[in-house]
């Protein structure tokens, strides 16, 4: 077991803190932001937040550092981001390093991330679960496919009775390479009936069905993450807008264009302007600062055709 008491003023702790954003990169994201200007005026004084970034390092090459996160944030006029780990190659059995990365983004950038930590339920999570949250972490990130593991195996179990008897959120990875989403959530509910649950990329393959069946439950969110513009045009077709969070996961997907695909689907689908506000931010604030309401109002009677 890794134990996480690394001094987070040393360079293996903060390698990404501190560094300038990339100026071609930045200039590359003001021309892709140029088609959102039209909605400029529809978002005067919306408050969005985004549930899906990460900073650090990927075993894809990808990086992203704080300090271009929220100049990307800036130029979007995003106020705050939850903030987790890449699956980067430095994460050892528990992300403790990875963590670590989170957690010093966030000290740079107080008023404008909300660090989420991650765990592998492959391996004891326990002391990195315990030490994240005294550290003042406000969620955790799952990816079974990243770490091999499926959403309802007993040891992601285990961790999410952690999360629900201390009231922090999980989000779940269930787009690209995850099968059997719905049937894994609806046990994870059964179990957990009090678990604040995100679905990160909305159950993509299975989206129509977890709408379906499970949009009516209070403790779950759909997240709008790399949909692509036409699973993007069915989750808002068919999922209650208080359940539906906006999501970039940046740097993996186009964030502009797809914030750009949002405002669009919600001007055609004639989305009332006080809805966008809340799958915008609004929905989001609601369980970062008050916490969900009626979380017990799932009904779970359909479990039996799981």
């Amino acid at each position: 077991m890794e134990t996480s008491n690394t001094d987070l003023t040393t360079p293996a702790a903060c390698d990404l803190v501190g560094q300038e954003p990339d100026p071609a990169r930045l200039a590359r994201l003001r021309r892709e932001t140029e088609p959102l200007e039209r909605f400029r005026e529809k978002l005067r004084g919306v408050r969005i937040w985004d549930m899906h970034a990460h900073v650090g390092r990927d075993h894809d090459g990808s990086v992203l550092d704080p300090a271009e996160l929220v100049a990307r944030m800036d130029m979007l006029g995003v106020e705050k981001t939850v903030v987790f780990p890449m699956d980067d190659p430095r994460q050892g059995e528990c992300f403790t390093h990875p963590n670590d990365v989170v957690w010093e983004a966030y000290r740079a950038y107080p008023e404008r991330i909300i660090p989420f930590f991650r765990l592998n339920p492959n391996y004891s999570s326990r002391d990195e679960y315990e030490y994240r949250l005294d550290q003042g972490f406000q969620g955790i990130k799952l990816h079974p496919r990243s770490q091999s593991f499926s959403i309802s195996q007993p040891e992601a179990m285990r961790i999410y009775g952690w999360a629900e008897r201390d009231g922090i959120p999980v989000l779940v990875h269930t787009g690209r390479g995850i099968e059997n989403v719905v049937r894994d959530i609806r046990h994870v509910a059964d179990q957990h009936p009090a678990l604040r649950l995100v679905l990160g990329h909305s159950a993509a393959y299975e989206l129509k069905e977890c709408c379906a069946r499970c949009e009516s439950c209070d403790w779950l969110l759909f997240d709008t993450s790399s949909l692509g513009k036409e699973r993007l045009r069915s989750l808002l077709q068919i999922a209650d807008p208080h359940k539906i969070v906006y999501g970039s996961d940046v740097p993996f997907d186009p964030q502009a264009e797809d914030l750009l695909h949002l405002l669009e689907l919600a001007e055609e689908l004639e989305i009332p302007q006080k809805e966008l506000e809340l799958i915008l931010g609004g929905n989001l604030r609601r369980w970062m600062e008050e916490g969900p309401v009626c979380r017990y109002s799932c009904p779970l009677d359909f479990a039996q055709g799981a």
